[in-house]
């Protein structure tokens, strides 16, 4: 890609990742609570690990089928994922500069039960994704 294909791409990148920002809320708001009637676990780590996965996944899957409608630029979907480590990390730093002892120590521990699976799997999901997409595209014949 040329240069000045790259930053509208990026720019429209940065858009569209705040749309999986939101969906991937919007799922956490929406299905937490059924989730922890429909799957109770009763350790806390366990229950920590287990349920912002499958709620993350959940996102991610819906944020991946966005990959139907950017046919032209299927990286799209991934580069706009790259830019959640970004948001976590606005989140650390926004905590440990503003807030004291405790409150400090709470908020990373909220900022890493709700961003840290949403990050992996949207990363780890869409760039597989995009990767056998590409996989794929390439074993086809000319159409």
């Amino acid at each position: 890609m040329e240069q000045e294909d790259t930053r509208p791409q990026i720019m429209y990148a940065f858009g569209l990742s705040l749309v999986f920002v939101i969906i991937d809320a919007a799922v956490f708001c929406v299905l937490a609570e059924p989730l922890g009637e429909w799957l109770p676990i009763q350790s806390v780590w366990l229950n920590n690990c287990v349920h912002p996965t499958l709620l993350a996944l959940i996102g991610t899957l819906l944020g991946c089928s966005a990959f139907g409608a950017f046919r032209k630029n299927p990286k799209l979907v991934p580069t706009a994922y790259s830019f959640f480590p970004a948001y976590m990390l606005v989140c650390y730093a926004y905590a440990c500069l503003n807030l004291e002892g405790d409150e400090r120590a709470f908020a990373c521990q909220i900022i890493t039960l709700y961003t840290l699976a949403p990050t992996l799997t949207g990363m780890g999901g869409s760039w597989l994704l995009y990767g056998l997409k590409r996989r794929c595209k390439k074993q086809r014949p000319n159409n």
